[in-house]
């Protein structure tokens, strides 16, 4: 992807850019022409840069719009996440509890006869096979550290069958110093199994190098049964990390990944996603970046201890009278200090209090709509309705009280839904997946809690039409967040609810708009009949 002074078709000096990528130069248009046949399937509007700061990563060659598509990418390497449910080694389905079939050469667990006897799995099997002890094979039902051993071992084995493959597995990061210091126990476990309990045996250095790769680079997906796989690809490890992403990545049943822009980038601009969760603390996210990729964000939310103005590691400082919040100023690590009255608070006991009182949250079993509404004005006092218990608080409720339609639950999981979208809008901007969602649920629960106050006559036609109104923007734009998905891909069963959704809400708004219009008419034809000559009442549109 490194650009040249040479034409891409015949190698002559070049001076003639691709307007499309501008990683690629001819020497004349015909050649340009000529050569689109092979160079259509890597014109993307992105470039590779190498840099000593930040290793190789990928820039916008020119200003990028929301949404477009700019690689789409299959994996070379397919195999289980290091902590799996039982699952086939052949077909990656899930194993059954009442209907599991073990590989007589390995013993590892397969989903049906048909796999038992798959050539796909016979690769791996021999070698798994040679783990005399039986120390790798799931013994039961239930997640297992084990499926670890799977991707290293079918990475190894590139080595001898795809030297392709092992090139790219070879060119990636892996941190192989610090992990053989840190002598992480499930790291040191996987090299020690590929390195002494099976034949042929691997050198543990490799080994080192290619776990560290694994765990680095690899990629979660979802595939077509809705099982959890990881993945290498040969391009996507140039994306680097930022808590501030601005492309998004959707796979599909195949495993293909597609990257979009969730928002507009620039020329120029770093192409970044987030390697956590918008919505983990700070703590958190350092935490994982350290241990799992050795580094430390620096990105514009992390180096801001109010986190873009959300405050949302940050709790309010309990005996400040101007408002402060006792904030992470000189990091997450050293003691936190409020911005107001300057009184600091130990980081480990602040985080331990967020961390039970998350625990707390996610240990009740069933939550009503009044005691709901008292969790959150719990936790609304003690943090704020822009902090990270806060919005773990709020997804909870809005679990437990999915389909409960009283006025309480409605009215709560509407504004707890708006809650979820101002964070969105501030940390996951753009077109995103989950944004997709919420503003779809959140659609659902307003036009929901506007029609049950309307029936009980707390409000009127034309509030109940602004809720339509409102709820039908939202939908718009969750349907066209959500018709970005991959075609394939196991979620796009929310752009179909979406879509009737829409369909729904505005067949009920034009409904509403024609019985205003009727009862106006009416109202007029009376109003005329009393008094000739009184100007006519505007029909009801929904414009201003």
């Amino acid at each position: 992807m490194v650009t040249s002074d040479v034409c891409g078709e015949c190698g002559a000096a070049a001076g003639l850019t691709c307007g499309g990528c501008g990683n690629i130069k001819y020497c004349d248009k015909d050649h340009q022409r000529r050569h689109w046949k092979i160079h259509k399937n890597e014109c993307r509007p992105i470039k590779e840069i190498d840099s000593t700061q930040f290793g190789r990563y990928m820039v916008a060659t020119r200003d990028i719009e929301r949404g477009q598509l700019l690689m789409k990418e299959s994996p070379y390497l397919v195999g289980p996440t290091a902590t799996s449910d039982l699952i086939c080694l052949t077909c990656h389905g899930p194993v059954l509890d009442n209907n599991i079939h073990f590989c007589p050469g390995c013993k590892w667990p397969l989903c049906c006869k048909e796999c038992v006897g798959s050539s796909t799995h016979a690769e791996e099997c021999t070698i798994l096979a040679s783990d005399k002890k039986g120390i790798g094979p799931p013994k039961g039902p239930g997640a297992n550290p084990r499926y670890d051993l799977i991707l290293v071992i079918r990475a190894l084995l590139l080595r001898e069958k795809d030297s392709k493959g092992w090139s790219m597995v070879e060119s990636l990061a892996n941190h192989t110093e610090q992990r053989m210091r840190d002598k992480e126990p499930h790291h040191m476990a996987a090299v020690r199994f590929c390195s002494e309990m099976i034949e042929p045996s691997f050198e543990a250095d490799l080994v080192h190098k290619v776990h560290g790769a694994i765990i680095t680079n690899c990629i979660n997906t979802h595939g077509a049964r809705g099982e959890t796989l990881r993945c290498l690809y040969p391009t996507i490890p140039r994306l680097n990390h930022s808590c501030q992403p601005n492309v998004t990545l959707r796979s599909d049943d195949d495993n293909v990944l597609f990257v979009r822009a969730a928002v507009d980038i620039k020329k120029g601009e770093p192409l970044v996603f987030n390697y956590n969760s918008a919505l983990d603390p700070v703590w958190q996210r350092q935490s994982e970046l350290e241990n799992i990729y050795y580094f430390t964000c620096v990105c514009g939310r992390c180096s801001d201890p109010t986190e873009m103005g959300t405050h949302f590691s940050s709790p309010r400082c309990p005996d400040c009278k101007k408002g402060g919040y006792i904030e992470p100023i000189d990091g997450p690590d050293k003691p936190w200090k409020c911005s107001k009255c300057s009184k600091e608070r130990d980081a480990t006991e602040l985080i331990r209090e967020a961390e039970e009182a998350v625990a707390d949250i996610e240990e009740k079993k069933e939550i009503n709509p009044k005691y709901a509404q008292k969790m959150m004005d719990k936790y609304t006092d003690l943090y704020h309705s822009t902090h990270y218990v806060w919005s773990k608080a709020a997804t909870s409720v809005l679990r437990h009280l999915r389909g409960i339609s009283g006025r309480g639950s409605l009215t709560l999981r509407r504004d707890l839904q708006q809650g979820i979208l101002k964070l969105l809008d501030i940390f996951e901007p753009g077109y995103t997946r989950r944004r997709g969602v919420t503003l779809y649920e959140a659609a659902v629960v307003e036009i929901s809690a506007a029609r049950s106050d309307h029936a009980a006559k707390r409000l009127l036609n034309v509030e109940l039409m602004d809720a339509h109104e409102k709820a039908l923007e939202m939908l718009d734009e969750s349907v066209t967040i959500l018709g970005l998905e991959p075609p394939h891909s196991t979620e796009v069963v929310w752009l179909e609810r979406a879509r009737v959704t829409r369909k729904t809400v505005e067949d009920s708004l034009t409904a509403l708009k024609n019985k205003m219009n009727l009862e106006k008419e009416q109202i007029m034809a009376i109003v005329n009949k009393n008094n000739p000559g009184v100007v006519k009442i505007k029909p009801v549109t929904g414009e201003s």
